[in-house]
């Protein structure tokens, strides 16, 4: 990022589609108590379709997202939305723009195609309750530290460490009628362990959407350790419980994050990062994951319109420009021979500029209204590891 707005413009494959656009980026260390940029979906004639604003608090695990979408209940709104042709892109660093300088951000599009009827569909689903999971023997994992690489989890639980500061990430798969829970535990920890931990630290922890939304159930019943995202720890050790509402459908008409992020099903993501001291020495914590996926596979699966289905697309770069004056494009490149699977139009250039105004260039078409990754000068953080972490278990 930088002190200029990034614009770029998304042409829609599907005539009215959904197109949600998801922003993320590692906020950089110290600074302001919150660093705040901005994402929005606009027609070409300047009608608002969707905002975000992705923020990132101090002592947080320090990842910020957020998405547009072109979706809205609001009828006048979603005609004119739904209706474009091509939507506009635009990425604002905001007022946090000197703090943001030269952060790398990612950007997640993609396309969902209207459905045939809502009739028969399950109305938005409630605040969950928590359900026990059994536990089952761990597995050792290798955390991912951005969205590429992270590790796909199966239910069931898992091993490892964490170091303070580090970000780890975890895909974790649901359908139509599903929900995730995760719960993570930290043991009792003596020795040279509780003197490093050194008094109070705050185990972080957020469900992502497939486009970047922050989708944990705020009002969820029974989680363990509270219905937040944020836990006290300490060498006593925790157990902290996090999930989702049920996705479905119409969760889209919802009025936050929560509703609207688990309106589509596919692969969500786990994040988990440990506050970090000044004062610190390299060492790690034991961690166990417990994930689990409860609800029906299948269930409440809407009809798309001519038998269209969500498909993936291939990950694509593209390069903005910093000239204003780009040559226009209206026609996307053609699509890469990639076999069974769409694949995106190759990236052209966008547009940077110190004001709102309309792009000239089409980054990139949505080959057949599948999901597409587009990764903005590089991955949004740095791999911490390749593998585990020595553990430091606690002292017999």
């Amino acid at each position: 990022m930088d002190n200029t707005s990034k614009h770029y413009l998304i042409k829609r494959t599907i005539k009215g589609s959904t197109l949600r656009a998801g922003v993320s980026f590692r906020r950089p260390a110290g600074g302001s108590l919150v660093i705040q940029s901005e994402v929005r979906l606009n027609t070409l004639a300047g009608e608002q379709c969707g905002w975000s604003y992705p923020r990132g608090f101090d002592g947080d695990q320090g990842l910020a997202t957020g998405t547009a979408a072109s979706w809205s209940k609001y009828e006048k709104k979603n005609d004119e939305c739904a209706d474009s042709d091509q939507l506009v892109l635009t990425v604002n660093p905001g007022k946090a723009y000197r703090e943001l300088k030269g952060v790398p951000y990612e950007l997640r599009i993609d396309e969902e195609p209207p459905v045939d009827s809502i009739a028969n569909l399950p109305a938005a689903a409630a605040d969950p309750v928590w359900t026990q999971m059994s536990g089952s023997t761990p597995r050792e994992i290798v955390p991912g530290s951005s969205f590429p690489d992270a590790p796909l989890l199966q239910p069931g639980t898992y091993k490892t460490t964490l170091m303070p500061g580090e970000l780890q990430l975890y895909r974790v798969k649901a359908d139509w009628g599903q929900r995730i829970q995760a719960q993570m535990t930290v043991p009792e920890m003596a020795g040279a362990a509780g003197e490093a931990l050194d008094g109070i630290r705050y185990l972080d922890t957020a469900l992502i959407s497939p486009t970047g939304e922050d989708v944990f159930a705020v009002f969820a019943k029974n989680v363990p350790g509270g219905s937040y995202t944020k836990a006290v720890l300490t060498k006593r050790g925790l157990v902290k419980g996090l999930t989702t509402k049920e996705i479905r459908y119409l969760n889209r008409n919802g009025a936050n994050n929560q509703d609207t992020g688990t309106s589509t099903p596919g692969e969500y993501y786990l994040a988990v990062s440990l506050s970090r001291k000044a004062s610190d020495k390299a060492f790690t914590i034991p961690l166990n994951l417990t994930v689990g996926v409860v609800g029906t596979a299948g269930a409440g699966k809407p009809e798309y319109v001519d038998g269209a289905t969500p498909v993936s697309g291939e990950s694509v770069t593209p390069s903005p420009t910093e000239t204003p004056n780009a040559t226009a494009s209206t026609t996307p490149s053609e699509p890469g021979d990639s076999g069974d699977k769409n694949r995106a139009g190759e990236p052209v250039q966008g547009r940077s500029d110190s004001d709102d105004g309309t792009p000239v260039a089409l980054v990139a078409g949505l080959g057949g209204g599948g999901v597409v990754l587009l990764l903005i000068g590089g991955l949004i953080v740095a791999r911490l590891r390749k593998k585990p972490a020595p553990t430091q278990w606690p002292q017999s």
